[in-house]
């Protein structure tokens, strides 16, 4: 995941785009027991930028309303911040939608944040 935004960041510098939101994380496919995870990598940018490669794309994200858990500390432990979201729309706190993917806010920089400061919102699209 570090290489995937390294990679975005460096297609927003070379192309002089102005990012305009915290970088996040689709998840299309969780599977613990294979080990298996598709995601989507992103920075949101003002505009897109120019001349993208072909593994990179540019798409818009439609606002959501969403159930909110926040981890305070590594992201090592995102994993209980995602059983806590999933326990809770289990337990009917609140109704998850289908047809939006869940998602992870960094709303720190790892590169210049402590560990155990980083502070990282997933974010479960609510029905």
């Amino acid at each position: 995941m570090v290489a995937d935004f390294n990679s975005l960041q460096n297609v927003i510098n070379d192309n002089g785009a102005n990012p305009s939101g915290k970088p996040f994380t689709l998840y299309y496919k969780f599977d613990m027991v294979k080990e298996i995870t598709e995601y989507v990598a992103a920075i949101p940018v003002e505009t897109a930028p120019q001349d993208l490669p072909s593994e990179i794309s540019f798409d818009k994200m439609d606002a959501c309303k969403t159930y909110q858990v926040v981890l305070n500390g590594p992201y090592s432990h995102l994993g209980n911040a995602w059983s806590a979201g999933m326990m809770h729309a289990r337990s009917k706190v609140f109704k998850q939608a289908k047809n939006i993917l869940p998602f992870e806010v960094y709303e720190t920089d790892p590169s210049c944040t402590p560990e155990n400061d980083n502070i990282t919102t997933v974010h479960f699209p609510v029905a």
